[in-house]
């Protein structure tokens, strides 16, 4: 049998078909050693960023849709991203500022205001910074990111709630990873520019009849192409435009029961995505777009002790296969102050833009074509809930997930050079230093546990633990980097008034990306697939914030105290130990 060596011929074999054999047998180390966050968001968010807990119970509620606070500092595992300390808005405290800096020159500020908070009308602006200057394994990481919004809600008396938003994201980075010895790259920063405007009428909640409809504009762009980081290509960078329309009604059936229909159309254009291969020197796609069409019928039944609700959802798309249908359907009911339990089994289409995918990777291949949507057949959950002693409970569950086109990030390789009976392939994202994703279909199992401890208001802790076994093609995906063993845990304790201390952990193992090789001889053509190794997480955190008086505080926070490196993305490796200093005000 062949061996196969994972080699990375660099642009040169494509660029220039007289590349010499020494340039041509340049080889990347695929390590095995990526990067944890929930992925459902077809829009620029317009809250703050905040960080995105691996344990979905444990995850702390860090901001609301129009107030912009988070209700502790973040205890982070990636480069930090603050925002200020909670707090709540009154009349004494309308606006709020803060700013740290540490090392790696990493800085973050943030500051907000809430214009006029009466009783019908709410007018509020924040803003956010993030970024870093600081060398990673011998590359240099740099990023600038900036967030700015305004939000509205105005309530008209006895007829409803209009809420309007409008926010727009600045990112600027350079791809620090990438194989330098195989192509010295220009430093080249890419610019990505996102604007977004929301607005919904929700009509005032009573038990006949309530209805809710609302939009959503989404713009998203990238200023380069893959191609202009290794040489100028004079194409231009994809660009995004998202819309969404939706509403629904519900009328009530009985004093406990309720029926009701939410509809939602959604489309994402795109310009300038290069056609399926995007290292490739091939033409762009003048335009395309990927549309979706959502019917979700449900009946909703509440009781003092149950919830039910029995839903389907049909979804109609222009891209793969037009018709979906998946399942909605949610139980729980309270046997006591201290048992319960929750059933769940959802589905539907996903559309996958742009703008979803960079808000958790801004690495993301700049030119990629749009990607497919995933279609969930049925995420399955069920979760007992037990209130073992006061403030103490724990929540083990189970569940499984069939999707088709899941999106994972990828190894993309192709055969390109038979060198010595070797097989020899071209990695084009190592070249760049970019990430791509491919939709796969997967399915997986997860189990887990969390648990809630809080006594007073002098400690809070949240711990949990999952499960989610990984093969080469199956797996349940809670995350880009498909762990295994996920473990988090928070905490935090308020020894004075004026002291609060954070702690926090994250591990998680077995953390795998996708690699798929394409062979073709004379004959055949064969993908393969494997998975390579991003070895494990092991990240411990610690904060302080010290409230000076009513207006000031300070605040230290350390991250990464063990001091380890892991991959967050295949290659790209993460910050060390690093802290941050800063002090705030609220006004």
């Amino acid at each position: 049998m062949k061996k196969k060596n994972i080699i990375a011929i660099l642009a040169a074999a494509t660029i220039c078909p007289m590349a010499g054999a020494d340039e041509l047998n340049q080889t990347i180390s695929i390590e095995k050693e990526e990067e944890v966050v929930e992925m459902k968001a077809d829009k620029m968010p317009t809250e703050p960023n905040a960080v995105e807990a691996t344990v979905d119970s444990v995850s702390l509620e860090f901001s609301d849709r129009t107030v912009p606070v988070s209700v502790a500092p973040a205890i982070l595992v990636k480069t930090p991203v603050r925002q200020a300390d909670g707090f709540s808005f009154s009349t004494d405290n309308r606006g709020y500022a803060e700013f740290g800096m540490g090392n790696y020159l990493n800085m973050n500020g943030s500051a907000g205001y809430r214009f006029v908070d009466n009783g019908d009308t709410k007018l509020g602006a924040w803003l956010q910074h993030n970024s870093t200057n600081g060398t990673i394994a011998s590359s240099k990481k740099y990023f600038v990111e900036d967030r700015i919004a305004v939000d509205l809600q105005h309530r008209i008396a006895a007829k409803g709630i209009l809420t309007a938003t409008a926010g727009y994201h600045f990112d600027k980075f350079n791809y620090y990873y990438y194989e330098k010895n195989l192509l010295p790259l220009p430093d080249k920063r890419q610019t990505t520019n996102e604007a977004s405007v929301d607005l919904e009428w929700a009509s005032d909640a009573n038990r006949d009849f309530s209805y809710k409809v609302g939009g959503t504009y989404n713009f998203f762009g990238n200023k380069l192409p893959f191609w202009d980081f290794i040489q100028e290509s004079g194409q231009k960078g994809l660009k995004e435009h998202y819309f969404s329309v939706f509403g629904g009604i519900e009328a009530e059936m009985f004093s406990d029961s309720r029926l009701g229909i939410d509809l939602a159309y959604q489309q994402a254009i795109y310009t300038n995505a290069l056609r399926e291969a995007p290292y490739r020197f091939e033409d762009a796609l003048r335009s395309t777009s990927n549309s979706l069409v959502t019917i979700a019928p449900y009946y909703l039944k509440q009781t003092e002790t149950t919830e039910l609700k029995i839903g389907a959802r049909l979804d109609f798309s222009n891209r793969g296969t037009t018709f979906r249908i998946a399942p909605d359907v949610r139980f729980s009911h309270v046997f006591s102050s201290r048992f319960g339990v929750e059933l769940s089994a959802t589905g539907g289409n996903t559309l996958n833009t742009m703008t979803e995918i960079a808000s958790r990777n801004r690495y993301l291949n700049p030119s990629a074509v749009p990607h497919p949507n995933s279609y969930t057949l049925v995420d399955a959950t069920a979760r007992l809930n037990f209130g073992l002693w006061n403030g103490f409970s724990a929540s083990p569950y189970v569940g499984f997930a069939v999707v088709k086109n899941a999106l994972v990030p990828y190894v993309y390789g192709e055969f390109r050079f038979p060198i010595d009976d070797n097989w020899l392939y071209v990695l084009p994202d190592a070249i760049a230093g970019t990430v791509s994703y491919v939709g796969h279909d997967m399915n997986g199992v997860r189990a887990g546990v969390d648990f809630t401890y809080k006594f007073h208001e002098k400690v809070e802790l949240r711990a949990g633990y999952m499960f989610t076994p990984q093969g080469v093609e199956s797996g349940y995906i809670s995350a880009d980097d498909r762990p295994e063993h996920t473990v988090e845990a928070s905490l935090r304790v308020t020894p004075i008034k004026q002291l609060d201390l954070y702690a926090g952990y994250s591990f998680r193992s077995g953390r795998v990306v996708m690699g798929k090789f394409v062979t073709v001889d004379e004959t055949s053509a064969l993908t393969e697939y494997s998975n390579s190794s991003l070895g494990a997480v092991s990240d411990f955190s610690f904060g302080a914030t010290y409230r000076i008086n009513r207006m000031f505080h300070v605040y230290a926070e350390g991250y990464n105290l063990f001091n380890r490196r892991w991959q967050d993305y295949l290659g790209m490796y993460s910050q060390k130990a690093n802290f941050i200093v800063g002090v705030g005000v609220k006004f």
